[in-house]
């Protein structure tokens, strides 16, 4: 499950921008899918990652701030070279989000389910009955 796609990304960045960005060899005159593809896959990786400290992954439906935060993350990976300072303002932002969802200062509003059934109750452990107590060597 990805989080932002190429349709949303058209339709926040437009197309015109994303074949600047994807068409590197300037051969297609339209959207490289791989390269766009690849990017988006980081941006969920990163996502799910961070968010799967507290949630479980894929969230399914994913709320819309997910879909911003991957949209903010992959077009940042897109540009090669350095990125305008916009954007990497917004990908610092994304990643200062997914990082507030990580440690609970940030929810995510609609997401479901416990990331894991680790939980910090604690240390536990299982094993056989002790061999050597108090009971055992009270006449020592």
């Amino acid at each position: 499950m990805t989080y932002a796609t190429q349709a949303t990304m058209t339709e926040r960045f437009g197309s015109q921008r994303l074949i600047e960005l994807t068409d590197r060899a300037g051969a297609l005159d339209a959207i490289d899918t791989d390269v766009l593809g690849r990017a988006l896959a980081f941006a969920d990786a990163m996502i799910d990652g961070y968010v799967g400290v507290k949630y479980a992954v894929p969230v399914d439906p994913a709320p819309a701030v997910l879909v911003g935060v991957a949209e903010d993350i992959a077009y940042y990976k897109l540009h090669v070279e350095a990125a305008p300072e916009g954007v990497s303002d917004a990908y610092k932002a994304a990643e200062r989000f997914l990082k507030a969802v990580s440690v609970g200062q940030a929810v995510l509003t609609g997401a479901t389910g416990a990331a894991s059934a680790a939980t910090d109750d604690g240390v536990r452990i299982s094993g056989p009955e002790r061999t050597f107590s108090r009971d055992t060597l009270s006449g020592f």
